[in-house]
């Protein structure tokens, strides 16, 4: 899962230890990254930041639902 946020510099930052707290305390979490802040382009004001999230991806059995996938 890729996430991008964008906002001001401190909710950019609370928004980075939100998801490192998120992460670190979810068993279905797989593996992550948390991007450094970014200013954006002509907006001084605004950041943003980017998350990638890998789950931990099981198949349904047999006659589950319809062969779709789930998070463990």
């Amino acid at each position: 899962m890729k996430i991008r946020v964008m906002g001001t510099k401190e909710e950019c930052e609370l928004a980075q230890e939100y998801y490192k707290e998120f992460v670190y305390n979810n068993e279905q979490v797989q593996s992550y990254s948390i991007s450094d802040l970014y200013a954006n382009r002509g907006n001084s004001n605004l950041y943003r930041v980017y998350i990638d999230i890998n789950y931990k991806i099981i198949s349904e059995p047999a006659g589950g639902s319809n062969g779709r996938l789930r998070i463990k």
